[in-house]
């Protein structure tokens, strides 16, 4: 329920689409950039007519990926990702009372660590690693940081 009366200290802090958009891009940017051709993305821009621009980009962006720390091509999209659907959930919920939005918030703050511990265990399909359950955990405390005004307050 949208309620306009909701007294401040129950509130969500103000979160803008930049706050939920600008780091999914630049997740996809690195993935269009310096990832494996082989993704499925590849194919999609193969059927809208986008592939010979990107595969110029990746030409001249190659250079670039002996300086790029593996964790940066590898978990930092993840991350972003990540952030960003905890900040999409905020924005969506912007109009309720914190108390009514945290557990949504709380589950789309779950998906990205709980998908890489179930691909540990073999239960989703993918490679468990370290680095991408750090940096999911670290970029989910920095959105949750992000969103409320230190904590939930329920008054």
């Amino acid at each position: 329920m949208r309620r306009a009366g909701v007294p401040a200290v129950d509130r969500l802090r103000p979160v803008s689409v930049q706050d939920w958009l600008a780091p999914v891009c630049f997740g996809g940017l690195v993935y269009l950039l310096w990832r494996s051709s082989n993704l499925t993305m590849f194919t999609w821009l193969q059927a809208i007519g986008g592939a010979e621009v990107v595969a110029e980009i990746r030409l001249l962006a190659s250079p670039l990926i002996l300086e790029i720390p593996r964790w940066i091509l590898f978990s930092l999209p993840a991350a972003l990702w990540s952030y960003s659907i905890v900040a999409w959930v905020a924005w969506s919920w912007r109009d309720v009372s914190a108390s009514e939005a945290s557990a949504w918030i709380a589950g789309a703050a779950l998906l990205g660590p709980v998908s890489e511990l179930l691909q540990g265990f073999g239960v989703v399909p993918g490679t468990f690693d370290w680095v991408d359950l750090y940096s999911y955990t670290a970029a989910n405390a920095l959105a949750l940081a992000r969103v409320t005004r230190g904590g939930v307050h329920v008054a």
